[in-house]
């Protein structure tokens, strides 16, 4: 997955709301961005902080910001934060080899109703939820950082369906590649650390991708293990 045209780096100033961050560009001038990651991102908000953003599409209407914020620079690696793009990078890793156990992403269907929610493909018969990962904690790569209500109801229907008799996965992307595996972050939200576990238990496939960032873009590279339990 490229970045989008004219990305490029710049230094990062404040974050008032979770949608919005100011960063300053090469010359001084301060930048109003568009936040892509409504999570905590605790760890990548210290002033003065590398980070890379790109200018807003010419043909959007009626935003307020004139650039989105692409990536943060953290543990001597780049960190994408475009979580949106998580979907995009699960057919590359796809595309790449790396996840053998599913068939050719030109044959998913996106957008699949199940339950009481919409999850994110249908992999020939194959019930898949993806997820993006950026937080990093001794080593490993930890989820959520900030408590999803709607990623733990995924989960447990994820759970359900497998204990019907239906296959499903639970796919991590980890957009940066410094984590050794995934792990759940109980502390920040223990209730998705539980269905987690459980959907293990009922036995939803568990799968993970790193992926490495540069300044050009972010690429699958390698799959991780994931570990259900705390």
């Amino acid at each position: 997955m490229d970045f989008p045209p004219g990305t490029f780096e710049a230094r990062f100033l404040r974050r008032p709301n979770r949608y919005l961050t100011f960063c300053e560009a090469p010359g001084g001038t301060e930048l109003r961005c568009f936040c892509p990651d409504p999570g905590r991102l605790a760890e990548f908000t210290t002033p003065g902080r590398r980070v890379l953003v790109a200018p807003a599409s010419p043909e959007a209407q009626g935003r307020r910001t004139t650039h989105t914020q692409v990536a943060f620079h953290h543990g001597g690696e780049w960190v994408s934060i475009l979580t949106a793009k998580a979907n995009e990078l699960a057919r590359e890793a796809a595309e790449a080899g790396l996840l053998p156990e599913l068939p050719p992403p030109a044959t998913w269907r996106a957008e699949v109703r199940h339950g009481e929610s919409r999850l994110d493909f249908d992999a020939g018969g194959t019930l898949v939820e993806v997820k993006s990962v950026t937080l990093l904690v001794e080593g490993e790569a930890r989820f959520p950082d900030a408590p999803t209500l709607r990623g733990a109801r995924h989960v447990r229907e994820l759970a359900a369906h497998a204990r019907e008799g239906g296959k499903a996965m639970l796919l991590f992307v980890e957009q940066r590649e410094g984590g050794a595996r995934v792990r759940p972050q109980a502390a920040t939200d223990p209730a998705f650390a539980a269905a987690l576990a459980d959907a293990a238990e009922a036995g939803v496939a568990l799968a993970a991708v790193a992926c490495r960032v540069d300044l050009r873009g972010v690429t699958p590279v390698r799959r991780i293990p994931v570990e259900p339990r705390p």
